[in-house]
């Protein structure tokens, strides 16, 4: 770390966490409550939930946690350090009326004159952060903090100029990262376009196609092996979780950011060995649940084990082929058909007893393989745009690691 003032973030920022709004007080309409939910990668993504509380409520208990223009959120509970920096973001006004929410914490600089609040937040994606959070949140495989935590967290301080020109070199990194990422959701979305031309509208299924259940089309596999008491380990067999699915719905193997576990530990819960085209979805998690599905295309991850909170659908391909599976369980009808079956409770979750009951249109094989030609080829681009954004992704980490160890500053 370059030779800045370290200074309190109390000295620098106004911060306030919400309030416990309870389940009866949510209402259908009103003003908005912002959620653990609505953080994601890094932006404040407001349809990802439906709470609200009365404009009494709203404007009268609970005036003084109305949001405003620019406040800046993180999530505060049930998130990893790992995956810290996607649970943040922005508030814009287009977003307001907004009031905030428990396990959510809002921050506004005091004086902007002195800290840039763009620089704090990218700060707050750095190892150092990380490791001051990880210091004071012990024991807890999911980080729960609060207020009296961030009292006790320094930030450096920088010269405003600076502050601007590390914010403003990292916007840039970030913009060419969010325009590979819209390039290969195009593509996604291109997949999606043929799905419906080929099969038509899977919740109306138009075309009359019988339909089967997902137990009857695929192996559902959950078994809740934890790792917790285990230790990671630097080589190993890698575990994917969560937050290793991309928001296109690949899961690429990263050697540098996998955790891994021991063989003997790998062995324990054989069950969960990955192959090729297995599908994976997310099962409990605010706003992740069924919205969180990725397909094994990298040949790395073959035999890797998953977390947890993953469960592993394995098409029958006499049935079923991998990518029509796929396509139809990443679909807005095929998430319509998963979604009435998760719990409307703060963690989200669904059951793959559950999971096995939904059901699933069946057109003609041939078809099906028609389907998957196009979305080979369609895999083979977006593997190819994928591994460019982990190219930049790589770079922007690097370029914020020389940001805040002032080197870039001194390298011009």
């Amino acid at each position: 770390m370059s030779k800045w003032e370290m200074a309190a973030i109390p000295d620098l920022l106004f911060f306030q966490e919400g309030p416990g709004v309870r389940n009866t007080q949510y209402t259908t309409s009103g003003v908005k409550l912002i959620n653990v939910a609505n953080l994601q990668e890094g932006k404040v993504d407001l349809s990802t939930s439906d709470r609200f509380i009365s404009e009494e409520e709203a404007y009268g208990k609970y005036k003084h946690f109305l949001v405003d223009d620019g406040d800046f959120i993180i999530a505060s509970s049930g998130i990893q350090v790992d995956y810290f920096e996607k649970k943040m973001g922005f508030v814009s006004s287009s977003q307001l009326p907004l009031c905030m929410n428990t396990s959510t914490i809002r921050f506004k600089s005091l004086d902007n004159n002195r800290l840039n609040i763009r620089f704090f937040m990218y700060y707050l994606k750095t190892i150092q952060f990380k490791e001051q959070l990880s210091r004071l949140i012990t024991g807890t495989a999911q980080l729960n903090f609060g207020p009296s935590h961030i009292k006790r967290i320094n930030i450096p301080l920088p010269p405003l100029s600076i502050q601007q020109k590390i914010a403003d070199v990292l916007d840039r990194a970030s913009a060419l990262i969010e325009k590979r990422k819209a390039q290969i959701e195009k593509l996604g979305l291109l997949v999606k376009s043929r799905f419906v031309e080929m099969f038509g509208d899977p919740v109306t299924n138009p075309m009359g196609w019988g339909e089967k259940t997902f137990n009857e089309v695929c192996e559902v596999i959950y078994r809740y092996p934890t790792f917790y008491g285990f230790s990671y380990v630097e080589n190993g067999i890698p575990v994917v979780r969560i937050g290793d699915i991309s928001e296109n719905g690949e899961i690429i193997y990263r050697k540098d950011d996998y955790v891994h576990i021991e063989s003997e530990v790998n062995a324990k819960y054989p069950i969960t060995q990955l192959r090729m085209c297995d599908v994976l979805m997310a099962v409990r998690g605010d706003g992740s649940t069924v919205k969180r599905i990725g397909k094994v295309i990298d040949p790395e991850l073959i035999n890797a084990n998953i977390s947890p909170n993953l469960l592993l659908m394995r098409a029958d391909n006499k049935i079923v082929t991998s990518n029509y599976f796929f396509t139809f369980v990443t679909s807005s009808g095929g998430q319509k058909r998963l979604e009435q079956y998760v719990t409307k409770t703060a963690k989200r979750t669904i059951t793959a007893r559950d999971v096995k009951t939904v059901l699933i249109p069946v057109p003609p094989l041939a078809l099906q393989n028609r389907f998957a030609e196009f979305v080979r080829q369609a895999d083979k681009s977006k593997s190819e745009m994928q591994r460019g954004l982990d190219k930049l992704e790589q770079l922007y980490k690097s370029l914020m690691q020389k940001c805040f160890s002032g080197e870039m500053i001194t390298n011009g």
